[in-house]
């Protein structure tokens, strides 16, 4: 009898292939037991892919269903709602800035005024809520100096060239840079004090990162160690 090398199928002597898995026929005088077996390897589960589409309705709904609860309890405890528009708004700003560039995966910059506007939102809700008076000379430019200097950055980088050294000098300026305006803008508003308390440590420190950075992005020596350590 002839079998098969690959499966171990019987075939009939005038066989050139096997007719199961097509291997050509080798050494077909000797016995079974001497012929090597290779097995087949196991079939494989096709790959499912979930449409983005739909994993995006599937979480709406998971965000959805706490937000329905938390007005449900609220206005049964309360007879009105008190606390279910902070924990709603919140959620909903999460879903803003985490699940949405998950799923729908939009452009960077598209994304960075997506979240402005969530965080805007936020900060408007949570002033008209409390019927304060402090979004607009506060909320509003301290949420949007982030989201104009991370623009800004992905720009210089994507249009301009510029090295990822340099680009992480710029940032650490701006965040530095960002520091002390907070800290303005929380005194001014807020009446605290006339001079700076705390955002002066963190702008001098980021500015001297800021200066190693840019001195590092000019050293060519330093730049390919950098480089070839951290792929800078």
């Amino acid at each position: 009898m002839v079998y098969c090398v690959n499966c171990g199928v019987e075939l009939a002597p005038s066989e050139c292939k096997c007719p199961l898995c097509g291997t050509s026929i080798v050494q077909a005088d000797l016995p079974p037991e001497a012929l090597p077996f290779y097995p087949q390897e196991e079939p494989r589960l096709p790959a499912y892919r979930v449409e983005r589409h739909s994993l995006l309705v599937l979480l709406t709904v998971v965000f959805a269903l706490p937000i329905a609860l938390c007005f449900l309890c609220d206005f049964k405890l309360h007879g009105q709602l008190e606390w279910a528009g902070f924990v709603a708004a919140c959620l909903v700003l999460v879903y803003i800035t985490v699940i949405i560039p998950i799923t729908l995966r939009p452009s960077i910059l598209l994304q960075l005024a997506i979240d402005w506007a969530g965080v805007e939102l936020l900060l408007f809700y949570i002033a008209r809520s409390l019927k304060a008076d402090w979004f607009e000379p506060f909320a509003f430019p301290v949420a949007l100096f982030p989201c104009a200097a991370a623009a800004i950055l992905i720009l210089l980088r994507k249009k301009a060239r510029w090295s990822g050294l340099d680009i992480g000098g710029l940032a650490c300026l701006a965040a530095g840079i960002y520091c002390a305006f907070l800290e303005a803008r929380i005194n001014a508003v807020f009446l605290l004090r006339n001079f700076f308390a705390w955002a002066q440590y963190p702008f001098f420190t980021l500015l001297a990162v800021a200066f190693l950075l840019f001195v590092a992005g000019r050293n060519r020596r330093i730049k390919e160690k950098l480089a070839r350590r951290f792929f800078i």
